[in-house]
């Protein structure tokens, strides 16, 4: 924003109930507070369903903005059209710690079964990464070591790699508010989402994976990349949902392509 658009910005009473409202939850959530929390469960916040969320009560993954590995200029991108269109697997992580604890839900030796589903589905199926830094110079160091992170990941992955700055601005970064509504309770903990082709959140995960949480999240993937192959498949999804009989294939057939 410009300088007359700050200063309307802080004159207008809206803007500053808002702020005050996130000035007040963040001197309720004290920084040591998140720290203590490790001690009981390693951090975990939650444990996985054993099931999927519906689809007509799931919730939305959250549009954020920030910086890749790949080339994207001064602007930054948006994660939605990334995941839109695919089944996505995001971690969100912020430091070592919660590095190690996704990859006890996505790593090759710790989930080989999901390894599996994803290299014989990797048309419909993709692996989104979201690093959420609270401060500037965090930030600043994680674009600094951009070239240590690109020689972990093929370069197909670069542009799956986002940078997310913790922000009061609801226009970008990840807000307060966002998080709660999301569960991620405890910044130094890991998570992981499972998502659907329309970006809604259909199973998470927090934490170290415990027993069964793996078996959850790939049966949730199986049951995902059902559901986009019989999306992209209208003559299916139409005798399914339909429930017809044989001798009205023709006229489900026309009611599909129509």
């Amino acid at each position: 924003m410009s300088w007359s658009e700050r200063r309307d910005s802080y004159a207008d009473p809206e803007n500053v109930q808002v702020r005050r409202r996130l000035l007040v939850r963040t001197l309720l959530r004290p920084y040591f507070q998140e720290w203590k929390r490790l001690e009981h469960f390693k951090g975990k916040s939650f444990v996985g369903s054993d099931r999927l969320f519906r689809r007509e009560k799931a919730l939305w993954f959250p549009n954020l903005w920030g910086w890749t590995l790949a080339w994207d200029g001064a602007q930054g991108r948006d994660t939605t059209p990334v995941l839109k269109g695919k089944v996505s697997l995001v971690s969100v992580q912020s430091g070592v710690w919660a590095e190690e604890q996704v990859r006890t839900f996505l790593g090759e030796k710790e989930n080989p079964e999901l390894q599996r589903l994803i290299k014989e589905n990797s048309r419909l199926v993709q692996k989104v990464e979201v690093n959420v830094q609270d401060h500037w110079f965090r930030a600043l160091l994680v674009k600094l070591f951009k070239n240590g992170l690109r020689k972990r990941r093929p370069q197909s992955e670069w542009g799956k790699y986002f940078t997310v700055r913790l922000s009061r601005d609801s226009g970008k970064g990840l807000t307060e508010d966002i998080r709660d509504a999301m569960g991620l309770l405890n910044s130094q903990v890991g998570y992981v989402y499972l998502l659907d082709t329309e970006c809604r959140i259909r199973w998470a995960g927090s934490g170290h994976a415990w027993e069964g949480e793996n078996k959850s999240l790939n049966a949730g993937l199986i049951r995902l990349l059902q559901e986009a192959r019989e999306a992209k498949d209208p003559v299916r999804s139409a005798l399914q949902a339909d429930a017809v009989r044989e001798g009205d294939l023709q006229e489900a057939v026309q009611k599909a392509l129509a």
